[in-house]
């Protein structure tokens, strides 16, 4: 199993997903951000690369999960890969490009300065919907420290997803099962956008976390793993 994580996120966003489908799963951080932070950002296809050379280093074909950003990634490395992915899971992605580069651009220009610090509620109801933020907790204030400490040079690694080019042909190209997923409270990805990837290629209809915003593996984590186990298991066997 590879996961690939969020923007502002990395690769612990999987913690307890992976604790509760009982599997291992490598999630690699993404050039510019969590642990390979000190690295330049690089756009969708090049990490796409990074995947591609990793999913060649392992024996047999592996389930590609994705996450928003990692959703990009998740597209077009699928495609390239071919059976040497299983099953493939998408969530709170578009393959459009981006549809409204004004907000986005201004939303770059503030990580740079004033930063992160200073946006930090901004990223936190973008990622979050309201049944995680509402009720505060252990894992959110965890994940609001994290942005909180996120440099700003992560906006360089949020421009290029910003500009990233329309992935239809990517999708398309997926001959592995898929799992679509979407979170029901998402401000910034609608069910409705993973719908279209599901009309479009004709997999069924996103399965949508009603207590979700952005990120449901960390909102939901519980439902996100028995989801995932199910859809592993249907195809190993």
């Amino acid at each position: 199993m590879i996961a690939l994580h969020s923007l502002f996120f990395d690769g612990s966003m999987f913690d307890d997903v992976a604790a509760l489908t009982g599997r291992p799963i490598i999630a690699p951080d993404h050039r510019g951000q969590g642990s390979r932070r000190d690295e330049a950002a690089v756009g969708v296809d090049t990490l796409a690369d990074d995947v591609c050379a990793l999913v060649e280093d392992l024996e047999g074909p592996v389930h590609l999960v994705g996450s928003s950003m990692g959703a990009y990634v998740a597209m077009v490395a699928a495609a390239r890969l071919g059976e040497r992915v299983r099953t493939c899971t998408l969530s709170a992605a578009t393959a459009d490009a981006e549809q409204r580069p004004e907000v986005f651009a201004a939303l770059v220009a503030e990580l740079r300065d004033p930063g992160p610090a200073a946006r930090v509620d901004l990223i936190t109801r973008t990622m979050f919907g309201a049944a995680f933020l509402e009720p505060g907790g252990d894992r959110y204030r965890r994940w609001r420290e994290h942005f909180a400490r996120l440099d700003p040079a992560v906006a360089d690694a949020a421009e290029l997803v910003f500009a990233r080019r329309s992935l239809w042909e990517d999708v398309r190209a997926v001959t592995a099962p898929l799992l679509l997923l979407a979170g029901g409270l998402d401000r910034a990805k609608s069910p409705a956008d993973m719908q279209r990837i599901s009309d479009e290629v004709g997999c069924p209809p996103p399965l949508v976390f009603s207590n979700s915003g952005h990120t449901p593996f960390v909102e939901q984590p519980r439902e996100v793993a028995e989801a995932l186990a199910s859809f592993w298991t249907t195809y190993e066997e």
